[in-house]
C-alpha cells in the first residue's frame, strides 16, 4: 500500500483496534494492514516526521483537518483515505471537509468508506447517495458476510465471547420478586375474567 514516500491515512479508525497509543509509534492492525497511529498525545514537530517517513496512519479528524490546512501533510503525497464508519459521515462535517479538500488537491488519490451498519445507509432519505456524495466516490460496492472474501477474513480473526453472570444487590432482586409477584398476579386476574 505504501507507494515511495506516500502516505496513506485511516481516518477515524475504531479505538478497539488501534495499538501503541501515545506515542504514535506503535503499529496497530485493521483490513490486514500495519498501520502507525497519531493521536493528540503526538507533538506536531513528531507528527510532521511520521508523516514525512510515509506509511499508513490512524488519524482523528480533528488533527487531520489541522494538518492538512497548516500543510504538514500535503495532499497531493496521500496515496488516499479510508473513512471508518462510513455511515456516521453525512452527520459529521470535520470528515467531509478533509474529504473535499483532500480531492480538490489531489485528483488521484482513492478515497473509500467503510461501514459495517448497512442499516443506517437505508435510513432517511437517500442514506446512500448523501454517503457516497460526502465520500465523493461514484461506485457502490457491497460485500455481505456471507461473501468470500468477507469470510475468510472473518474466519482468520474469531472473536472471543465471555460470558459474565453478576449478581444483583438484594434491593434489586426484592424489587424484581416484587415485580414478578405483580405480574403473576395481574395474568391471574386476566385469567378469571376471560374465563
Amino acid at each position: 500500500l505504501i507507494l515511495s514516500e506516500r502516505v496513506e491515512l485511516l481516518q477515524e479508525a475504531e479505538k478497539k483496534v488501534r495499538a501503541g497509543k501515545g506515542n504514535g509509534s506503535g503499529a496497530g492492525g485493521v483490513l490486514g494492514v500495519r498501520f502507525k497511529t497519531v493521536t493528540a498525545e503526538v507533538s506536531q514537530q513528531d507528527r510532521h516526521a511520521l508523516f514525512a517517513s510515509g506509511g499508513v496512519f490512524a488519524v482523528t479528524s480533528r488533527i487531520l483537518v489541522t494538518d492538512l490546512l497548516s500543510g504538514k501533510v500535503p495532499p497531493e503525497m496521500v496515496t488516499g483515505m479510508v473513512v471508518m464508519h462510513a455511515h456516521k459521515l453525512a452527520d459529521r462535517d470535520n470528515e467531509a471537509f478533509i474529504l473535499q479538500v483532500f480531492r480538490k488537491k489531489n485528483k488521484a488519490g482513492f478515497i473509500k468508506g467503510i461501514s459495517d451498519r448497512p442499516e443506517f445507509l437505508v435510513r432517511g432519505f437517500s442514506g446512500v447517495e448523501r454517503v457516497m456524495k460526502h465520500l465523493q466516490v461514484q461506485r457502490l460496492h457491497l460485500y455481505p458476510r456471507f461473501h468470500l472474501s468477507v469470510l475468510s477474513s472473518l474466519q482468520t480473526s474469531q472473536p472471543t465471547a465471555a460470558e459474565r453472570v453478576l449478581q444483583l444487590p438484594p434491593l434489586v432482586t426484592d424489587c424484581q420478586k416484587a415485580l414478578l409477584g405483580m405480574l403473576d398476579k395481574g395474568l391471574v386476574e386476566v385469567r378469571k375474567e376471560k374465563g
